[in-house]
């Protein structure tokens, strides 16, 4: 497959320079190793991945929608974006969803960015699902089942760096990259659901771990939500896109008036 989309994207046509063949060698190893991990994971894991690039405002029937906010004059303010993955859970009735974000970088998550009216897209995403314009998205997703938020993620999509003092075993090597793989992000803090993406809960899959006497570490806690603070959190997103976006519209027309 990658083979293919570098040819796509790079024909042999092209000069390939050694920049250009470096860098397709660090894209190989990141795709070996994310395949890798993935395939890992889900060997474990009972949410399957059912959705993927998928584009909120699409002409599709079955799409979310773009979610869309109000201005306190009315103004609609609707949000468009593309999410890459989604992960489905279906238990007792219910489908609970998790959104993925594949990130190169190491963009954490971070509810103070939130309250900032920063990195907002990981929850406009899960709103978007959880609360679909498009009935018939939701009738896809859960048929005439409850929808429930797992959580959201970003997951790292790059190949870390690591020294060693001694030569390793190529075993040992990947071991030690398959852990770095990261993820950040805000989960539902119920265990029955947390065990359906990670059985162990041993920090492996998710930013998460348990203690042996049932208890979450503390670095834990800021990754756990209550579904009442996930609802919370909805009212502070729409008040920090409602607040960008009225800035936005007063700078649009300070610029219009200024070329007028």
């Amino acid at each position: 497959i990658l083979d293919e989309y570098i040819t796509k994207v790079c024909p042999a046509s092209q000069q390939r320079t050694p920049r250009l063949l470096h860098q397709i060698s660090q894209l190989r190893r990141a795709a070996d190793l994310l395949v890798g991990e993935l395939c890992e994971e889900f060997s474990q894991s009972e949410f399957t991945p059912a959705l993927f690039e998928l584009d909120l405002a699409s002409p599709d029937p079955e799409a979310p929608g773009a979610p869309t906010f109000l201005l306190p004059d009315g103004t609609p303010v609707r949000l468009y974006g593309r999410i890459d993955r989604v992960d489905t859970w279906q238990n007792e009735g219910r489908t609970y969803l998790r959104v993925i974000d594949y990130k190169s970088g190491d963009t954490k998550f971070s509810l103070d960015d939130i309250a900032r009216g920063l990195h907002l897209q990981l929850l406009v995403y899960l709103f978007a699902l959880w609360h679909p314009e498009n009935p018939a998205f939701r009738e896809k997703i859960a048929g005439t089942g409850e929808i429930l938020p797992a959580g959201v993620l970003y997951t790292g999509a790059r190949v870390p760096e690591k020294l060693y003092d001694a030569p390793q075993t190529s075993e040992t090597v990947l071991a030690d990259a398959h852990r770095s793989v990261y993820r950040s992000g805000l989960l539902l803090a119920d265990e029955t659901v947390l065990r359906a993406m990670d059985r162990d809960l041993s920090g492996r899959y998710l930013p998460v771990r348990l203690r042996a006497d049932g208890s979450f570490y503390k670095a834990s806690e800021k990754s756990l939500s209550t579904l009442e603070r996930l609802g919370s959190l909805l009212g502070s997103l729409e008040t920090a896109v409602c607040r960008l976006a009225g800035g936005l519209r007063v700078m649009c027309a300070k610029q219009a008036s200024g070329n007028s």
